[in-house]
């Protein structure tokens, strides 16, 4: 036992490289999943946090009378046992000065439902001092002290103001109709382009009417905090269903009531949950758009580590052939000689892992988080350490890691020990297609029939490079449609949201080039220790370096051209997928240079890695590497 133990850290500290590369990769893989998928959980858990910090309302009531809500519905509404907390108060829309404008009379000072914070300057202190929305004056370009025109009246900047429930940068819409459609059609609302927020403390919510005495103005609506709601997540089922129950017991509790009061005379008010709020919407849509990506993108990650890794361990099994034949002989079982080797791939796994779930959730997923910036106003809280996700990906990444470890490894198992104690006959040669085309075959010189032949002979190897290449290739072609997409304007209305798509996938292609580059060294690197006798005699026989080089590259180079090939239908296929889910782009939106680049930069990576392996080829020990036996 204690031999077989010495075996495996041996086997550990030779094949460091290798073990490296089995980091890299999963790491890599585990960090891209992390990062993308833990956007939306920790998108959706700011907003909680920020609604919860703000006292934001779980219902909006809003009056369907010209009337208001009456004193019958407000007081039953506010003293249901499932209310926790109301504030019934006005808000109208208007048209004026060439302003769509929404103003909100509140008592702001005092506020305990949907807190309005005072951003920059001042609360009101006179009647003619106002609050300013600060989508308002980001839109008009005002600032503090500006003189603001409103109905007959000429009101002073004294603040800006942040409303919870205006979270969003896409603008609100306005009550006030546009007029009929381009096709006739029915008429549409205005935008708002500017939010007032009056202090019932100095100005009350009161009009002038006809005879020029004061008229109080119709309470319009009402904001419900309901019992209980503290515990449950906004944008979770149990907290729409909650919701839901609730507003179905106010609801009965306003009819039991109609006839007896004046609840009656205000007709059936309206109820809004706070997701249904316009920017809590926003967020959760988009929210769930990335999750959506983050679920696709992942299938070709774990794919392609697991291919990596099936490559890696499967040459190194075969490098330690003899060893396995001296296990076997030795009376040591097919699991305790597996055990070996899953203990290699797994130790590249856990600590791979832990690093991919750091990285995304520390680096990757605040930066994505940031490209929302265009879409909403900042939430004030950090982006939150999110395991669930990662942990997750970690378990299918191992599982998947181990699995085609076994593959590779049990096949030898299955030999007898005296077949495994003889190096394995190398692989027989035969023809190639090419060369039953005499026309083409003869009039190509030796550098270039040896490739040939090598790429078909060393099939694994084809299927290997083609296939990883061919993903990395559709990953760069799905990050460059995601931002074409996005460009095109194909998003709708939200164009906010260009930012974090266009971030989203300069993250999925740089992931791609990565993923590109640690897969093409892997396989050079395998390729270049798989054939170190052919590379010594290829210097012995007096090929200099750079002949002997493009022997290995030539292969290399070829395949991941095929890859690319293959690469772009494949791309094509995947972010129809996409674009069919998140439900915006289409394949026409793709640019040509997206093409262009989908296709080149795998090929330029490639490029790269090989002028950094050309070392390793020029250091190949001649007289080492002719005793060795293929």
């Amino acid at each position: 036992m204690k031999a077989y133990k010495k075996t495996v850290f041996r086997m550990l500290k030779s094949n460091i490289a290798r073990l490296l590369a089995i980091v890299a990769i999963v790491g890599l893989g585990i960090g891209f999943i992390t990062g993308l998928g833990a956007v939306a959980p920790n998108l959706k858990a700011s907003a909680d946090r920020y609604y919860a910090d703000r006292a934001a309302p779980d219902l909006v009531v809003k009056s369907a009378s010209p009337l208001g809500l009456t004193d019958g519905q407000r007081s039953i509404l506010s003293a249901h046992e499932s209310v926790a907390d109301s504030l019934a108060f006005t808000v109208f829309d208007t048209e004026a000065d060439g302003e769509t404008a929404r103003a909100y009379f509140l008592p702001l000072r005092s506020l305990t439902v949907n807190t309005i914070e005072v951003t920059e300057g001042r609360f009101p202190e006179k009647a003619d001092e106002i609050l300013v929305e600060r989508e308002s004056i980001r839109l008009k370009k005002r600032s503090i002290g500006d003189a603001v025109p409103f109905n007959g009246q000429t009101l002073t900047i004294v603040g800006i103001a942040a409303n919870p429930l205006l979270l969003s940068k896409e603008g609100e819409p306005s009550m006030v109709e546009s007029g009929p459609d381009a096709d006739g059609g029915k008429n549409k609302y205005k935008d708002l382009t500017l939010i007032l927020y009056f202090d019932t403390a100095c100005t009350p919510a009161v009009a002038i009417g006809a005879d020029g005495l004061p008229v109080p103005l119709p309470v319009t609506d009402m904001y419900i905090r309901l019992a209980g709601a503290e515990t449950l997540k906004v944008f979770s089922k149990k907290y729409r269903d909650f919701a839901d129950e609730k507003i179905r017991l106010l609801k009965n509790a306003l009819e039991t009531e109609n006839g007896r009061t004046d609840t009656a005379a205000g007709g059936d008010p309206v109820f809004l949950t706070l997701r249904e709020n316009k920017s809590a919407a926003i967020l959760e849509t988009n929210a769930d758009k990335v999750t959506i990506i983050s679920l696709f993108f992942p299938v070709f990650f774990v794919g392609i580590a697991a291919l990596v890794v099936l490559t890696t361990m499967t040459r190194l099994a075969e490098e330690e052939r003899p060893l396995i034949g001296c296990y076997k002989t030795l009376g040591y079982g097919k699991g305790k000689i597996l055990w070996k080797y899953l203990c290699f791939a797994l130790i590249g796994c856990l600590a791979g892992c832990p690093i991919g779930i750091a990285a995304g959730d520390l680096i990757l997923a605040p930066v994505i988080l940031g490209g929302f910036v265009g879409l909403l106003h900042p939430l004030p809280h950090a982006v939150g350490f999110d395991l669930t996700f990662g942990l997750s990906a970690s378990g299918v990444m191992i599982a998947v890691v181990l699995l085609v470890t076994a593959h590779a490894v049990l096949s030898m198992l299955r030999e007898k020990p005296a077949a495994l104690l003889k190096h394995k006959a190398p692989k027989a040669g035969k023809k190639i297609f090419l060369e039953r085309i005499p026309l083409l075959w003869k009039r190509l010189k030796f550098k270039y029939k040896s490739t040939l032949r090598n790429i078909f002979r060393y099939v694994r190897h084809f299927i290997m490079a083609v296939v990883t290449m061919a993903g990395s290739t559709a990953l760069v072609l799905s990050g460059l449609a995601l931002r074409n997409a996005v460009g095109a304007g194909t998003y709708g209305d939200m164009a906010g949201m260009a930012d974090s798509m266009s971030l989203i996938s300069t993250v999925i292609v740089v992931c791609a080039a990565l993923l590109a580059v640690l897969v093409v060294h892997n396989l050079t690197d395998v390729n270049i220790a798989e054939r170190k006798r052919e590379i010594a005699t290829l210097k012995v026989l007096g090929y200099k370096a750079p002949e002997v080089a493009g022997f290995i590259f030539r292969e290399i180079m070829i395949l991941s051209f095929i890859g690319c090939l293959f690469g772009l239908p494949l791309g094509c296929l995947f972010i129809y997928f996409v674009f069919t889910f998140v439900e915006f782009g289409a394949l026409a939106d793709i640019q040509w240079y997206a093409w262009v680049l989908a296709a080149v930069v795998p090929v330029f990576l490639t490029l790269i890695v090989d002028a950094t392996l050309y070392r390793k080829i020029v250091k190949t020990d001649m007289l080492g590497s002719l005793k060795t036996v293929e």
